[in-house]
């Protein structure tokens, strides 16, 4: 089965496993790609794999920037 020409907001964020509003922000970015049909929006399946391919490789052992554990000093708190 050839790779789909585009995908939904929906379908880019399970494909991707993000969230809508993420793939949104991405669309706002320029991250992702997409045209509009109406009402619709539709994105780019190439802009998917695009994105896809151009994330960095997860290596075990490879700390993650933002990680809880590597913010020393901050302390998150939550709004009341």
């Amino acid at each position: 089965m050839s790779e789909p020409l585009s995908l939904s907001p929906e379908g880019a964020a399970e494909y991707l496993s993000l969230s809508k509003p993420t793939i949104y922000r991405l669309l706002a970015a320029g991250a992702l790609t997409g045209k509009r049909c109406g009402s619709r929006t539709l994105i780019d399946g190439r802009s998917v794999r695009a994105f896809y391919a151009a994330l960095p490789d997860f290596v075990a052992g490879t700390p993650i920037p933002n990680a809880p554990h590597m913010l020393s000093g901050r302390v998150r708190r939550r709004k009341t």
